[in-house]
């Protein structure tokens, strides 16, 4: 049997809250010692997300650039994106999709970029469109801290 990395980093955090940090008489040490068990809850949240996050994202800036594609002519894009656009994934490792959403955003960025500067109602639209994937994509990542009163 094979442990879920998450579910061992929630288990040594909830042994060191219930085990360790009660027994610690220095100040620091304990806050210490709690911010590590902080830390590991956090982690094993973030690992449970990562791959659904990256592919979230990724499907997201791959909708941004087929509507590019459908409203921009093609000379004001840039390039790559074209390719991108109905591009899978090969792999669901999270250090592959993190790569991939790597490149994604790099041709985002130029993407933005030339939209900015035009005037015309598709690109208006399409940098609205740009700005409401970055506010959920800044939605998505918000980190929730667990409540450690009481």
């Amino acid at each position: 049997m094979k442990p879920d990395l998450e579910v061992v980093l929630q288990t040594l955090a909830t042994t060191l809250f219930t085990d360790f940090v009660p027994h610690v008489s220095d100040d620091y040490q304990m806050k210490t010692m709690a911010m590590v068990g902080v830390l590991m809850i956090v982690s094993a949240d973030q690992i449970d997300q990562q791959a659904d996050l990256y592919v979230t994202d990724n499907d997201a800036i791959r909708s941004v650039f087929r509507t590019a594609l459908e409203t921009m002519p093609h000379s004001k894009l840039p390039q790559g994106v074209s390719e991108t656009a109905f591009a899978e994934e090969e792999s669901y490792r999270v250090s592959a999709l993190r790569n991939v959403n790597n490149r994604l955003r790099q041709q985002l960025i130029a993407l933005h970029t030339a939209v900015e500067t035009e005037t015309s109602d598709p690109a208006k639209a399409l940098n609205k469109s740009i700005w409401q994937l970055i506010s959920a994509d800044v939605e998505r990542r918000i980190i929730e801290l667990p409540n450690l009163e009481g």
